[in-house]
């Protein structure tokens, strides 16, 4: 589940609102109740002062048994200790009954005297004192109380001129229920909306996707052969990025199966002229009643597989460093030694046609590159001397160092490259017509490949203009010793 976007989104958007939303009710509802409770504080006092204000004045024109009777003939709610079923019947249906709101029961005042002597009170109020401590105290302020397993808030206020003391209580009761009810319509609105919320955000983050899905049906619905890049239009900012890499990366393996393409279309034409010379060969021998003619033509048959055997191991050279190229890493190489070796290597050859080798340059010429790479650069360059340098000529290797760039030069006496041709060597089984020697073509294409993976750069100029020719190759990442 948690591997799809969308589910992802979905719940991380759906818990935090749901937890942003419980600590929000939360909070709310202990401000509600904060107020609510400042509220009722604030009427309690406001109702002890308005006792004060107007019954203590009409207790001086009447006698308190007097105005206590008027009290109680006026009111129509049944004391507290009295049990009335028609009461408990309406008031359970509504708060508003013939005795008038449910809450009148729930509130009462006391008004006592100096002797601690009850004067008057509310018709639902005990005859005991609502805050029994304050009154002996006379302490003004609230206290909490229990009455009757009731618990009550009570505001106690004194009357200096004439010793009174009023105390005003309601039950928390009521305070309960008005937090109670605000908390309702606070969490009801909550409860129904995250269902619709839930649905809208299911919707826009489908939406929002619906791009990334369009892409992504676009790429899976596409031939393997179709390597065409995405068409951009109006993709997100987002998803941008996304689409352009996929087109880098489409372009990679477009131009990668190109050159896959290319290649099998050379190779199958280069290998045709060496296989139909071996089976012309293996015809003849097959053919030949003379054992001189019948050695000859497997002579024949031994160089035309030596000449296929060379072009298959430099095509599978130049496969192999066109794919791994990205996997190279480069170390501190000394050109010199590197030298070295590949003209230990090349020794045999030359003496075959009696070409001397030679070597100069500081031993401490260093680049970053790769030893393997190198190897084949400079066996190709040399190989290609050899081959067409004449009997008893000379080949020179040469180091020159230059400020931060190291430049190889390979210097041979053979027939030299015509100017408007030089361009052409490089090319992949490219081979000049008329020189009298067998090759692939790709010595040198192999040589220039190696140098590009290098950072290296090939050049080829002419001893003369009728024979000898230098290959430079020049590198721009010459490292400290």
């Amino acid at each position: 589940m948690f591997s799809s976007i969308r589910n992802r989104l979905l719940i991380t958007l759906i818990l935090t609102i749901i937890i942003v939303g419980v600590i929000s009710l939360i909070k709310s509802y202990q401000d509600a109740r904060y107020e609510v409770q400042e509220l009722f504080d604030a009427q309690l006092a406001q109702s002890a002062r308005t006792i004060q204000a107007q019954v203590l004045h009409e207790l001086s024109n009447i006698d308190p048994d007097t105005f206590q009777k008027l009290l109680e003939s006026q009111a129509k709610i049944p004391p507290l200790h009295e049990k009335n079923n028609q009461y408990d019947e309406d008031n359970a249906e509504n708060e508003i009954t013939p005795y008038g709101h449910e809450y009148e029961r729930k509130i009462a005042f006391q008004v006592w005297d100096k002797n601690k002597k009850i004067i008057i009170h509310s018709v639902v109020s005990p005859l005991t004192p609502l805050a029994a401590y304050s009154l002996k105290t006379l302490q003004p302020g609230y206290t909490d109380e229990i009455l009757a397993n009731t618990k009550w808030r009570v505001f106690t206020l004194m009357e200096a001129k004439r010793h009174y003391v009023i105390q005003v209580g309601e039950q928390y009761e009521v305070r309960d229920e008005l937090t109670g009810k605000i908390s309702r319509r606070l969490v009801m609105p909550s409860l129904i909306s995250l269902p619709i919320l839930a649905l809208m955000i299911w919707i826009g983050i489908g939406r929002g996707l619906a791009p990334l899905f369009k892409v992504t049906r676009e790429v899976s619905l596409r031939a393997p052969d179709y390597l065409e890049p995405i068409v951009m239009g109006k993709i997100p900012t987002e998803i941008r990025p996304l689409a352009l890499a996929l087109n880098q990366l489409l372009s990679r393996l477009k131009e990668a199966l190109e050159k896959e393409r290319r290649f099998t279309d050379d190779a199958a034409h280069e290998l045709r002229t060496p296989l139909a010379a071996l089976k012309t060969q293996a015809q003849v021998a097959l053919k030949s009643t003379n054992a001189e003619e019948l050695h000859k033509a497997l002579q024949q048959i031994v160089l035309s597989v030596d000449r296929a055997n060379h072009m298959v191991q430099q095509m599978l050279t130049l496969a192999r460093y066109s794919h791994e190229q990205q996997s190279l890493s480069f170390t501190k190489i000394s050109l010199y030694k590197v030298s070295e070796e590949v003209l230990a290597q090349q020794t045999p050859k030359a003496l075959e046609k009696n070409i001397e080798l030679s070597l100069e340059g500081p031993e401490r010429a260093f680049i970053d590159g790769e030893q393997t790479i190198l190897s084949i650069l400079l066996n190709n360059l040399i190989d290609n001397a050899i081959k067409y340098s004449p009997q008893g000529s000379k080949i020179d290797v040469n180091i020159i160092q230059v400020n931060s760039h190291i430049r190889w030069q390979i210097a041979d006496e053979g027939p030299g490259i015509k100017q408007e041709l030089q361009h052409r060597v490089f090319d992949r089984f490219y081979r000049i017509t008329g020189n009298g020697t067998n090759g692939s073509g790709l010595g040198l294409a192999i040589a220039q490949q190696c140098a590009g993976i290098l950072k290296a750069e090939i050049m080829i100029d002419n001893v003369t203009e009728q024979s000898g020719t230098i290959i430079s190759v020049q590198f721009n990442n010459a490292s400290p010793e």
